[in-house]
């Protein structure tokens, strides 16, 4: 079976709802796919704390109880499925997987964000590559460079790489398609240029298995997708 992972970005807007007919359309493409779904949903917390003034414990609880990404993104998939592959069975949409944040924030998932920490702390490279897509996300979000700003973006993307890793290594979800840019300090650690790799950070030696990323580019009416090679 063909597995792959298709993180949904809540605050990406390449993710309309025809570009997800596009991406639904790959996997009923690939042979024997079975997709996991990431919805994105509790990092938005990060994005919220940015976007106001009010104070942070308004934000916290406000965000818990009015929070409906992941049921709202679960109907639009199912949604947009049902009307443009009208000609697919159902049965074959209950068989993917569609998680969200809390769903795998589990103990390993705790012990590759700790192990990511003490990496920040320690790697001079993995710092300053952090630093630069925390930095890279403030530009694509065409907002002010604040010093609170980097500092929650960069926490955005730590976390956001060890959910990465928690569902691609633990799920042997060897290929991965998202539409935009992937941070190069996500995939850096899986081409194991740090001073932690996989094993270390998840405990599973995977050695010789081929984890492979694809970017989609949005041009016009269509989806160019490049594969990532190794980076240097």
């Amino acid at each position: 079976m063909n597995k792959a992972f298709f993180p949904i970005s809540v605050d990406n807007k390449n993710y309309s709802s025809k570009n997800l007919s596009a991406l639904i359309k790959i996997i009923l493409e690939l042979d024997d796919c079975r997709p996991y779904f990431l919805i994105a949903d509790n990092l938005q917390l990060y994005n919220k704390v940015k976007q106001t003034n009010k104070e942070l414990s308004f934000i916290v609880q406000n965000f818990k109880t009015k929070n409906q990404y992941f049921p709202e993104r679960v109907k639009w998939i199912n949604k947009v499925f049902k009307r443009d592959f009208p000609q697919i069975d159902e049965s074959v949409f209950k068989k993917w997987k569609i998680k969200n944040v809390s769903e795998i924030t589990d103990h390993k998932f705790f012990n590759i964000y700790r192990s990511l920490l003490i990496l920040f702390n320690v790697d001079d490279e993995f710092r300053n590559d952090l630093s630069e897509a925390a930095e890279n996300h403030t530009i694509y979000e065409s907002i002010d460079s604040t010093e609170l700003q980097i500092r929650l973006n960069r926490l955005y993307v730590l976390e956001e790489i060890a959910i990465n890793l928690r569902m691609r290594v633990f799920n042997k979800l060897y290929s991965e398609y998202y539409l935009g840019q992937l941070p190069s300090v996500l995939t850096k650690i899986y081409y194991e240029k740090y001073s932690l790799n996989i094993k270390d950070l998840t405990g599973k030696n995977l050695s010789g298995l081929d984890f492979k990323f694809y970017e989609g580019k949005v041009e016009f009416d269509n989806i160019i997708w490049n594969k990532i090679n190794h980076i240097c």
